[in-house]
């Protein structure tokens, strides 16, 4: 049976790093693998209630950031799908690029849109998804955008050019 009741916090903890970190995996087995209730928890470890509670924030806090994190399948994944809505959107613009009853202003402006289209496709499959990933992974209390800011931009210019062609027509 280990003891942790005198891992205290003088000193600020400073000196007990080590001690706490074992205590709190220690914790997260028996909660994982036993089951034990916090009661059982400060028995067990002769931890004081509070000193468990604040582990216990600490212990889910870290699994929350862990299941929270997109992994490289995930971000591989969103990838395909934005890929996937760049090229439909894109066939939709080369059409109205190919329509000679638009006007040439507009059909020139598709064709621009096109190419840009391409070039965002481009890094999406250029980009292994660790450094998708590492884009889309976000500080603490910045929230995580789906797609980059410039391939969404595109998709908005691209579904605009697509009503102001519908609104021509």
């Amino acid at each position: 049976m280990a003891d942790f009741g005198d891992i205290s916090d003088d000193n600020n903890g400073k000196h007990h790093m080590a001690r706490r970190d074992l205590a709190k995996r220690e914790i997260h087995r028996l909660i994982t693998s036993e089951g034990l209730t916090n009661a059982q928890l400060c028995a067990r470890l002769s931890l004081p209630r509070r000193t468990l509670e604040r582990y216990l924030h600490e212990i889910f806090s870290e699994d929350c950031d862990i299941l929270m994190r997109p992994t490289a399948q995930d971000v591989a994944m969103e990838a395909a799908k934005l890929r996937e809505r760049l090229m439909e959107r894109r066939q939709a613009i080369l059409k109205i690029a190919d329509d000679e009853t638009v006007d040439p202003a507009v059909r020139l402006q598709a064709e621009e849109l096109a190419v840009r289209l391409d070039s965002a496709n481009l890094k999406l499959v250029a980009a292994p998804p660790a450094i998708l990933e590492r884009q889309m992974r976000r500080p603490d209390g910045i929230p995580r955008r789906e797609v980059p800011t410039s391939v969404g931009a595109l998709g908005v210019e691209a579904s605009n050019l697509i009503v102001k062609k519908e609104e021509q027509q």
